[in-house]
């Protein structure tokens, strides 16, 4: 009678199990809901009629507009390096590196969506983000963002040109809109606050996309 029972039990937990969706990811970034008959079907997703009806799915994360949902900019775990320049005595400059020449999302220059981020923290959702550009041309296989950059003694270098400046209007509580002024052509990575210290290998999420 037991086994009869134990049997019973294991029979409808699995047929329980089999008999729920399950939503999982492509390998381009689709959601879809896989069914227990092995079908599958495209989750839908969210059309914002209205800009205060935004709601970003993760925090952190920065999203562009089109046609009423929301998309993510590209997600690139990339990874902190270190040069040393002519041996030391030339000083040091510390990067983020993204593999790709070029970003998979990109926009027109004169055609730049809104971009709309969720902040859960109470810090100045300015002092929350940075925005890098690309600058160097040698690169052929990778983008390159400067982070810091010090002389032989230690001495900090103004890296400031490599950084992009942006106005942060709030849409409502905890989401607002990233505005930049007037970007160039070329590679942009908005990068989330670094906790910690900078150590080479280390990896640090950003966001990137190019303008065209």
């Amino acid at each position: 009678m037991k086994k009869y029972i134990t049997l019973l039990v294991i029979i409808i937990s699995t047929t329980f199990a089999f008999s729920q969706s399950q939503e999982v990811l492509t390998k381009n970034g689709k959601k879809v809901i896989l069914k227990s008959d092995k079908t599958w079907e495209y989750v839908k997703e969210k059309v914002y009629s209205n800009e205060t009806d935004l709601e970003p799915e993760y925090s952190s994360r920065p999203y562009f507009v089109k046609n009423g949902n929301l998309k993510s900019l590209e997600k690139v775990k990339a990874e902190i390096t270190v040069k040393i320049k002519a041996f030391g005595y030339g000083g040091s400059s510390t990067y983020l590196i993204a593999f790709g020449r070029n970003s998979k999302i990109s926009f027109e220059k004169d055609n730049i969506p809104k971009i709309i981020v969720k902040v859960e923290s109470n810090e100045d959702p300015e002092d929350f983000f940075t925005v890098l550009k690309h600058m160097s041309k040698k690169s052929k296989d990778r983008r390159r963002f400067t982070l810091a950059s010090r002389a032989l003694m230690g001495k900090a270098r103004d890296v400031s040109k490599n950084e992009v400046e942006f106005e942060i209007k709030k849409i409502k509580n905890n989401i607002y809109e990233i505005i930049f002024e007037d970007l160039e052509y070329g590679e942009y990575a908005i990068i989330p606050q670094i906790k910690g210290e900078l150590s080479p290998g280390s990896v640090q999420r950003i966001y990137c996309f190019g303008i065209e």
